[in-house]
């Protein structure tokens, strides 16, 4: 997800774009600079993990996979965490199956 929404954010940032006011300036910023700051939450969290550094993170994310499958009411939550960094990570950030 950061990857995804840093990725987006640069690509609008390689394009010169000019804001007029202090308003979508401030707007741009923030989204400019969120990306940056959850991963900055993520590592916080989890940095003491052994192996997990600043920036192995995003690799060792990339690979977990919660996926929610919906019947009517009945939601099934599927956590997809192969690795012993990417459990580790999960019961850190209270993500369960």
């Amino acid at each position: 997800m950061v990857e995804h929404c840093f990725k987006t954010i640069t690509q609008d940032l390689a394009s010169p774009i000019y804001h007029r006011t202090p308003q979508k300036i401030r707007v741009h910023m923030f989204f400019s600079l969120l990306p940056l700051l959850v991963l900055a939450v993520i590592y916080n969290a989890v940095k003491d993990i052994s192996g997990v550094s600043l920036n192995s993170i995003l690799n060792t994310l990339r690979v977990i996979r919660m996926t929610f499958i919906v019947n009517g009411r009945n939601v099934v939550k599927r956590l997809d965490a192969k690795g012993d960094d990417e459990i580790r990570i999960c019961e850190r950030l209270g993500i369960t199956a």
